[in-house]
């Protein structure tokens, strides 16, 4: 009985610091630009990121197996192909932004 309360308050507790120590650290490196200029980029696209992320992924371990014939992703190979994927999103969010903003409704 007596655990069992005890265990509940440390969970929420411990859950309620630690949304609190995550609000603090965002909020202490808000200032520091080579930290918040990324973010705040991907916070203001991240309808398309959230929209395009794993297609591109997924795009790209498909041209590996099939074109490539590679049959299993190491970390390193993995770790390319989420770079491209990076890269390819950054032009995707830009066209969008510049040519296509109907699409996202601005």
């Amino acid at each position: 009985g007596s655990f069992f309360i005890t265990y509940q308050f440390v969970f929420v507790l411990y859950n309620l610091l630690a949304g609190i120590g995550v609000l603090l650290f965002f909020r202490s490196i808000e200032t520091v630009q080579v930290v918040s200029r990324p973010l705040v980029y991907c916070g203001k696209n991240s309808l398309v990121i959230m929209t395009m992320h794993w297609a591109l992924f997924t795009i790209a371990l498909s041209v590996d197996k099939n074109l490539l014939l590679h049959e299993t992703y190491s970390g390193f190979r993995t770790i390319v192909y989420f770079l491209i994927s990076v890269i390819l999103l950054i032009g995707i969010i830009e066209l969008i932004n510049r040519k296509l903003s109907f699409i996202i409704g601005r």
